[in-house]
């Protein structure tokens, strides 16, 4: 497993033989953490920004619960799209507000 650390995160990259790549996420302090945006940036970086990954929740007989640690399950491929979820981008950089709504600024 290829380790990549920075700052904050270090992050464990697997790739398997079948299309998928694995990251194993941690702050380095080892405390919770779950930055969507964060995440996203990772993903982006080892695996590509066209690449899709999920976070699975899993049921409890597979349930890997050992460390403040967190995993995504990308598809290496570019041009794959999982069969659910979004289908065109929407993104607020904090400028807006829409009711009572927040984000923070990108």
């Amino acid at each position: 497993m290829e380790q990549w650390r920075n700052e904050t995160y270090q992050v464990g990259f697997r790739r398997h033989p079948e299309g998928l790549v694995v990251l194993s996420i941690k702050r380095n302090d080892r405390e919770p953490c779950n930055d969507w945006r964060d995440f996203q940036a990772i993903k982006n970086q080892l695996v590509g920004p066209e690449c899709e990954a999920v976070q699975l929740y899993p049921a409890e007989s597979r349930l890997v619960d050992s460390s403040n640690q967190y995993w995504l399950w990308c598809v290496s491929d570019p041009a794959y799209r999982f069969p659910f979820g979004f289908t065109e981008r929407l993104v607020n950089d904090g400028s807006v507000t829409v009711g009572k709504s927040k984000q923070r600024p990108i």
